[in-house]
């Protein structure tokens, strides 16, 4: 099971992209049926020990925006993105979220 962490505000989200080691985001929309199902099947897959932080795009909505801004990657829900020392290694959103795949590029 994934220990979710959240991200408190975007100076915190700058500050994972400060770090050397590897984090993973999670952006995601209750709202959104392809999410939820991402979101269970990514839950049911990974059993890595890499900090998982979960966006919620409805409610955190400018911490959502800011991933996009620094990454220069598209915004999409769901997205899941690896973070190492300050650079986006790996994204994918939708059906092509895979927790083998994210524990490659970790």
């Amino acid at each position: 099971m994934i220990n979710w962490q959240h991200i408190s505000g975007v100076s915190e989200l700058e500050q994972l992209f400060t770090i050397r080691e590897p984090v993973v985001l999670f952006k995601h929309s209750e709202r959104c049926s392809v999410s939820r199902m991402a979101k269970r099947g990514f839950e049911s897959d990974y059993d890595g020990t890499t900090p998982v932080y979960l966006v919620n795009v409805i409610e955190e909505r400018p911490i959502s925006n800011q991933i996009a801004q620094i990454t220069h990657i598209t915004h999409q829900s769901p997205q899941v993105l690896v973070i190492k020392s300050g650079q986006c290694v790996y994204h994918a959103s939708h059906d092509h979220i895979n927790a083998e795949d994210v524990k490659k590029h970790l």
